[in-house]
């Protein structure tokens, strides 16, 4: 006898979309990650609950970076306009993601950043 063991990880995001587009390309075969009002949604299939266990850390792990590259190039993004007084657009923009928007995300880029409270150290 197969045991198929499913999980679901519903979690809230302000782009969604835009994380659920950061995680697909990790999913594996038995990983199916969506968007909705709000949420991303990831089902995971398995038949043994240590794969479970193994895909759902990996999943994490993914999701944390996916939500802080969407925080950073969302404050690139904003910073250009205030900057500039215009959209991102001048350097063009593919998929909603700025070309020319280069985002430190090294330890310096941290220190600098007084305000957001996730940092390399205390993930």
């Amino acid at each position: 006898m197969t045991m198929r063991i499913e999980g679901i990880v519903c979690t809230p995001h302000a782009d969604s979309e835009s994380v659920a587009e950061a995680l697909s390309p990790d999913n594996l075969l038995n990983m199916k990650t969506t968007a909705s009002g709000g949420f991303v949604r990831t089902e995971i299939h398995t038949g043994r609950l240590r794969s479970l266990v193994a895909s759902v850390d990996d999943y994490l792990m993914n999701l944390a970076i996916a939500e802080d590259i969407c925080y950073y190039v969302s404050l690139a993004d904003t910073e250009l306009i205030l900057n500039n007084g215009s959209s991102p657009e001048a350097g063009g923009v593919i998929d909603g993601v700025s070309a020319d928007a280069s985002l430190d995300v090294s330890d310096n880029y941290f220190e600098k950043q007084g305000e957001h409270s996730r940092s390399p150290d205390n993930t």
